[in-house]
């Protein structure tokens, strides 16, 4: 099979129309090589009844599980934190507003809470 060269490009070489077309010989020897999902993919698409795939119910519920447990951490930590700001002592902390908190320790992690809650709700609409 014959390549041309192409400047500009990271290895010199992408391929033409021309020089994709295989060899009658190789595409009865290794149809996977010229055939393969390209045809796979077609067949699979030309009707509702083929196309059929795995849910991966376990792996997501697994998943799923997971960045369960790791929002309850977060979630820990949060009530860790506001437990401190809430004590008695000389410092007062604003617990009763975003904008006058001072806190970029609360805001961190509220942050951390929000990734992993699109992270979560994400994950939940792909099952």
């Amino acid at each position: 099979m014959r390549q041309s060269s192409a400047s500009g490009s990271k290895g010199g070489i992408i391929p033409t129309q021309s020089t994709i077309q295989p060899e009658a010989e190789s595409a009865d020897d290794r149809p996977w090589k010229y055939i393969g999902y390209r045809l796979f993919s077609r067949w699979v698409g030309s009707d509702k009844a083929f196309f059929a795939f795995r849910k991966f119910s376990t792996l997501h519920a697994r998943v799923i599980l997971g960045l369960q447990d790791d929002i309850s951490l977060l979630e820990e930590q949060l009530d860790l934190l506001e437990n401190f700001y809430s004590r008695p002592g000389p410092k007062d902390f604003e617990n009763g507003s975003f904008r006058r908190d001072t806190s970029t320790e609360r805001k961190t992690l509220l942050e951390k809470i929000r990734v992993a809650l699109e992270r979560y709700a994400l994950s939940l609409t792909l099952v």
